[in-house]
């Protein structure tokens, strides 16, 4: 792909080999997509989560809220999705649940999501703010020694009665990532 090879190229200046290799037009990686193993895997999971008598949420991050595999999971019961980037919840067209899970401190609520992805109590009061007299569902994510975004859990209890006192916040949930 040429246009690639134009962005990388100043990247690679100082290595001509890589230069002359890229203009060659060596085919790049791909990956294939099976949608029908994506939505078997959630549908195990789903039941799984059933039995458990918990709620599921799928994130798209890593497929960038592709419509073909978003709209396939969603007409298999997929009712709620977590992205951490804007543009890929905005472009979701189906009747899903949306959470935004990385909010910008710039963020100024002029796309509305049903919930948002929150570990600073500074955000949840800007989201209180911007959101007026609309209900907003927040969910907390835990930290659980990965050093990923998350509450510490000796400051959770805090976090939540925090969260409490803001008559517009609800809290919706507690995030765990296992990953």
């Amino acid at each position: 792909c040429w246009i690639w090879v134009q962005r990388w190229e100043k990247y690679f200046e100082n290595d001509k080999k890589t230069v002359n290799l890229l203009q060659t037009g060596v085919k790049m990686a791909e990956i294939t997509v099976n949608i029908k193993k994506i939505v078997d895997n959630f549908l195990k999971i789903e039941e799984l989560c059933k039995k458990m008598e918990k709620k599921l949420m799928v994130i798209t991050k890593c497929i960038r809220a592709d419509k073909k595999i978003v709209s396939e999971l969603i007409k298999n019961g997929v009712s709620s999705i977590g992205d951490k980037a804007i543009w890929n919840l905005i472009k979701i067209e189906d009747k899903a649940e949306k959470m935004l899970m990385k909010i910008p401190y710039t963020f100024s609520g002029e796309n509305e999501f049903e919930i948002y992805y929150v570990s600073d109590l500074k955000i949840v009061d800007r989201l209180s703010k911007i959101s007026g007299d609309r209900k907003v569902k927040i969910m907390i994510p835990l930290e659980t020694g990965e050093l990923r975004e998350g509450v510490a859990a000796e400051e959770i209890v805090n976090f939540v009665k925090e969260g409490l006192k803001y008559k517009n916040i609800e809290i919706y949930g507690i995030t765990i990532n296992f990953g």
